[in-house]
């Protein structure tokens, strides 16, 4: 699941190699949130497999902090994060 979950993440995100600070490419914040959910959800299924559960609690706060981790990611990596949910 890991491996397939980094193939769509690379399909949808062209040129990571982009210069910091500069936007080259614009990603909705629900195709983001969606890209960064299916991220740590690998994360989780990887942590079930090696007999590690969470609390729903920690959970969900661990999927709020990721994401925000994400957007700086994207961010370093020269995309703008856009609140209408279209990424061009």
């Amino acid at each position: 699941m890991t491996r397939a979950v980094l193939a769509v993440l690379l399909a949808l995100l062209p040129n990571l190699a982009a210069h910091p600070g500069e936007a080259h490419h614009r990603i909705g914040e629900v195709d983001a949130r969606r890209l960064s959910d299916a991220e740590y959800e690998a994360i989780l299924e990887t942590a079930r497999r090696n007999g590690w559960i969470y609390p729903a609690e920690q959970v969900e706060s661990g999927h709020r902090r990721y994401f925000q981790e994400f957007r700086m990611r994207l961010m370093n990596r020269g995309y703008e994060i856009v609140s209408d949910g279209t990424s061009v």
